[in-house]
């Protein structure tokens, strides 16, 4: 939304950059910090400069940065780049650990169930290893014999409207954002806006569907906000000025010679003007009601009425949920005086958004902080001289899981559809995708998020640990045919994840609420680490949607908190919170913090705090007012020197955030945002360590902002503290980040390991590499001592039974020797030790409903199924008594002899082998399905596992006796094992199934994650 230094939605939301570095000061600190590299970190040169406001003066000596033209600048954040990553070497394979981690929870192909609109399906999906999403359509049905043949020639195929990825090659452009993206009615024209620079400054076009190429005199640049009138060749678009204020609509004339025409102009600089599809242009404009300070109005036309979703103030009425109300009007009738008051939301009950149909309105509302919406039967026919509330509707309110946190509507393009798609979300509940019939009152769940890694903890839902433990999280529907109740159940995550909601109380008596996310396994002991993220502005909600990056955290054993503190919205008032009244949510912040450690909840020295864009504000000021309550934080494209920015009106959305920050001009005013401006009240002290991230093309928040703000904390604290305060500037993206899907995995990566650094957790969350080490190094040794032992016992093996069986051939060289076991456990250092997670599929085992995997394809079954041969093929050597003693076996594994033979041609066979499996199959989710890789990883640590019967033969090696009998029972159990999981997992593969075997399973889950 413009004019917002914002919260982001939740697509975009994972793709902000990440990183920032510094450092210098006195000598003595009483902190504790992370590890500190031998690099020192830049210091910015100082050029005198001095402000005045007011009749007061300071002086700013790092104003040079806001000139972003200039070549020191660009020199400056490169130093700072690199010390960035040097300050985070030791932390590299940490990184690449988390990077893997959260690569392989997404799954290979992405797509959205498709919306209907008119003849055609429209839907989303992003091909298998690319990072943009292909817009596509198919029709929907055929009404002849010849559209029949004609959708078979060219349309009944899927028809790609539109390729990000191929946009992006065109462009040779690593950054691609497409901001509108409407199709005429006619479904014949396609018109978008696209941004390839990070600076959100878009460029229109419009694509023939039909031929398939671009219309050359489409192409405008500057444009924000665009829609069809309903003849399909008249497009409406607007534009905006020098500071990215729209404040111009045009109309285009496709398949015309004229020049655009100017409709109407908005001239007043702290208001900006959209435009929304309109079935008639040719009535000119009309004036709804005059502007009034405060007050807004959201319009929807249905059949010569206006519907109006308003908090204009209304006599005699007690309204509650900050005003607003809904209303209704003649269209040619819109004066104030011919409103009609509908309903008032009734106790705690919040207005948000409405959306109309035919013969529905919809309203998306707030209910004590949980988002709800619900539907109402349209025209409503009431005794208006009286209002109602809500409840008087008896409106149907859309069933939702009790652990709801996320409500956002589909595109719900057909006006006379009865159908309503909502995507709703929550902290423990992959994002579902649900169709609500507001005409039957039922609803259907068409797709979840695919979630894997956590197998066997997907259930439906529980109650116990939902945000909302007194809501039943099972809803229930009427069944068609009869009057029986059939249940349904939301699928979350809730056996593994804990969420609950309570209420801070702040420094007034005012009640925060603070939601709390953590794995079910962490206590709340007062050990634990924690991040409490906030925003506090614009009254946007904080997001508390899905995002199962977080699973690396909390697998981790970190909580995760979220603040909703004045100035955002759910359950705060917006107005509290700003202008005047801004430090309001800098105190609610500092509440909530002081109360998680207060209450036991985390440890004292591992809080950390994280905000992003004005929520960077937020815990900038925050962590001036208390330096010693957090021990780290994460700034990202912060929004940090308000007090310089608002006094410069050039700058873009400056004069659109005077209604929330407050008018510097204004001397009491500007008095209040100096007083929390976070570069302004940088004091001398210890700061904690602090990640400060920043985009070179950001238009919202410019990238001097947080390169002055780590300059003047490396300048006033001390020299240990400020070498743990860096800096990265993503150079090509803009506010919200670069590239697609995988790249965020990267910056996302790079703060966990930030913050994992920060708290002294590097060694801890290091796999015990050096246990592995000391055990194979023992494992080596007792091989060399004990080999000629161990020749003895076969020999004395061979004598007390028949000839072993011809395909049990010796090798010169062990082929598991002591080199390749260590290079083995180099590779999986973290096989047995920590959980490594994957999100997990819709219902259970790995995506099946009924514990199928109907998703893997033919040849991934095979793939699967082929690599339980490797750890077999290993371990046939246990099976000398078994088969000399019951030559069935024998016979039933000669078509195996050819591979065995091949497997043990030479020492470096199995070696190889492994390599080939592991880097080649398991860490490539590229090109491997995960069903492939989970298959492949079992198959690889059932080998690795055979490292302790051969230890244990080499300790100790009988020639004779009751030890001898033992060891033969152990090999015979040993073979056996192999051989039932060769024959388990290979069918239960073949039939598309995903094979669980015991202990196994577990560790080749946090390998694949």
């Amino acid at each position: 939304m413009l004019g917002k230094r914002g919260l982001l939605p939740c697509a975009l939301r994972r793709l902000l950059a990440s990183s920032f570095s510094s450092s210098r000061s006195h000598s003595f600190c009483g902190r504790q910090h992370p590890s500190l590299t031998s690099v020192k970190p830049p210091v910015a040169k100082k050029i005198p400069f001095t402000c005045s406001a007011h009749g007061k003066t300071w002086e700013d000596p790092y104003r040079w940065m806001s000139n972003t033209n200039d070549s020191d600048l660009v020199e400056y954040l490169s130093r700072e780049n690199a010390y960035a990553e040097a300050f985070m070497a030791d932390a590299s394979g940490l990184r690449q650990r988390l990077v893997g981690e959260m690569r392989s929870r997404m799954p290979a192909k992405v797509s959205t169930p498709p919306e209907c609109w008119g003849p055609w399906s429209y839907y989303q999906y992003i091909p298998e290893g690319k990072e943009y999403p292909v817009l596509c359509r198919r029709l929907r049905h055929l009404d002849s014999f010849a559209k029949a043949i004609l959708s078979y020639m060219r349309s009944y195929r899927e028809e790609i409207l539109l390729d990000w990825n191929e946009i992006a090659e065109q462009y040779g452009m690593c950054y691609v954002h497409i901001g509108a993206c409407r199709i005429s009615p006619d479904h014949k024209l396609l018109a978008y806006t696209l941004d390839i620079s990070g600076n959100e400054s878009f460029s229109l076009q419009v694509k023939d569907l039909e031929s398939g190429h671009v219309i050359p005199s489409s192409k405008v640049e500057g444009v924000v906000s665009l829609a069809w009138a309903g003849d399909s060749r008249c497009l409406l678009y607007t534009v905006c000025d020098e500071t990215q204020r729209p404040y111009r609509v045009f109309s285009m004339q496709l398949g015309s010679d004229l020049v655009d025409k100017v409709l109407f102009t908005e001239n007043d600089r702290s208001c900006c003007v959209y435009v929304i599809n309109t079935k008639q242009i040719n009535d000119g404009l009309w004036l709804v009601r005059k502007r009034v300070s405060g007050v807004q109005y959201f319009l929807e036309h249905h059949y010569g009425f206006f519907y109006i979703l308003t908090n204009a103030p209304l006599e005699g009425s007690n309204s509650t949920g900050d005003g607003y109300y809904l209303a209704r009007c003649i269209a040619e009738k819109s004066s104030l005086a011919e409103w009609q008051v509908i309903v008032l939301p009734g106790q705690d009950i919040i207005f948000q958004d409405m959306d109309i149909f035919q013969e529905h309105l919809v309203l998306s509302i707030q209910q004590k902080g949980l988002p709800l919406s619900c539907s109402l039967n349209i025209p409503i026919d009431l005794d208006l001289e009286q209002h109602v509330e809500l409840k008087d509707l008896n409106p149907w309110f859309f069933p939702v899981p009790s652990c709801l946190s996320s409500i956002s509507p589909g595109s719900n393009h057909d006006f006379s559809s009865s159908i309503y798609r909502l995507v709703i979300s929550s902290l423990v509940m992959p994002d579902v995708v649900v169709d609500y019939d507001m005409e039957k009152q039922d609803f259907t769940v068409l797709h979840q998020e695919e979630v894997v890694g956590l197998n066997g903890q997907v259930k439906s839902s529980s109650s116990d640990t939902t945000v909302f433990p007194n809501v039943s999280i099972t809803e229930f529907q009427k069944d068609q045919y009869s009057d029986k109740r059939k249940w349904k159940r939301w699928t979350g995550l809730s056996e593994a994840f804990s969420c609950e909601r309570i209420e801070v109380v702040s420094h007034d008596g005012f009640m925060v609420p603070l939601t709390i996310l953590c794995a079910q396994k962490t206590k709340y002991n007062g050990e634990s680490p924690c991040l409490l993220h906030g925003y506090g502005a614009y009254g946007e909600v904080l997001d508390k949607s899905w995002c199962s990056d977080h699973i690396s955290l909390l697998l981790r054993g970190w909580i995760l908190a979220y603040a909703d503190v004045r100035g955002g919205g759910e359950g705060s008032s917006h107005q509290s919170g700003t202008r005047a009244l801004k430090m309001n949510s800098i105190y609610d912040f500092v509440a909530c913090g002081m109360y998680l450690v207060d209450k036991g909840f985390v440890h004292k020295n591992r809080l950390a705090a994280i905000g992003c864009s004005a929520g960077g504000l937020l815990v900038g000021a925050a962590i001036n007012m208390h330096q010693n309550l957090f021990s780290a934080a994460i700034l990202k494209v912060p929004f940090l020197d308000i007090c310089n920015t608002l006094m410069n009106p050039s700058l873009p959305l400056t004069i659109l955030d005077y209604d929330e920050f407050g008018d510097p001009r204004n001397p009491s005013e500007f008095e209040i945002i100096r007083h929390y401006s976070p570069y302004d009240n940088i004091t001398q002290g210890c700061y904690p360590p602090v990640l400060v991230t920043a985009s070179f093309h950001d238009s919202r928040v410019g990238v001097w902002e947080a390169a002055k703000w780590v300059a003047r904390v490396r300048e006033k604290t001390c020299r240990t503290c400020s070498q743990s305060v860096i800096l990265k500037t993503n150079m090509n993206g803009g506010h919200f980040g670069e590239g697609g899907r995988y790249v965020h995995c990267d910056d996302t990566a790079f703060e966990y390991a930030f913050l994992i650094k920060a708290f002294g957790m590097l060694d801890d969350d290091k796999t015990k590499g050096g246990f592995f080490f000391f055990f194979s190094s023992y494992y080596s040794i007792i091989h060399f001592v004990h080999n000629k032992r161990r020749r003895r016992r076969d020999a004395s093996m061979a004598a007390a039974s028949s000839s072993p069986p011809p395909f049990l051939i010796s090798s010169p060289l062990d082929p598991r020797s002591p080199l390749l076991v260590l290079h083995r456990y180099r590779l999986l250092p973290n096989l047995p030790l920590r959980r490594r997670p994957r999100r997990l599929a819709s219902l259970s085992v790995c995506a099946a409903k009924n514990g199928d995997n109907d998703d893997a394809a033919p040849p991934d079954r095979l793939l699967s199924a082929a690599c339980y041969l490797y750890p077999f093929l290993d371990g046939v050597q246990y099976g000398r008594f078994v088969l000399t003693q019951f030559p069935p076996f024998q016979v039933a594994l000669q078509p195996l002899v050819p591979a065995i033979r091949l497997f043990h041609s030479s020492p470096l066979t199995p070696f190889l082998l492994f390599l080939a499996l592991y880097f080649v199959v398991v860490r490539n989710p590229s090109r491997f399905s995960r069903y492939v890789r989970f298959n492949t990883m079992q198959a690889i640590v059932l080998d690795v596992l055979l490292i302790f019967p051969d230890l244990l033969e080499r300790s100790f090696s009988p020639s004779s006796g009751i030890g001898l009998d033992l060891l033969q029972v152990l090999d015979s159990t040993v073979f056996l094992f192999l051989l039932v999981s060769l024959v388990y997992g290979s069918t239960t593969c073949l039939l598309g199934q995903v094979p669980r075997l015991p202990i196994v399973a577990e560790a080749a889950e946090r390998q694949v994650m």
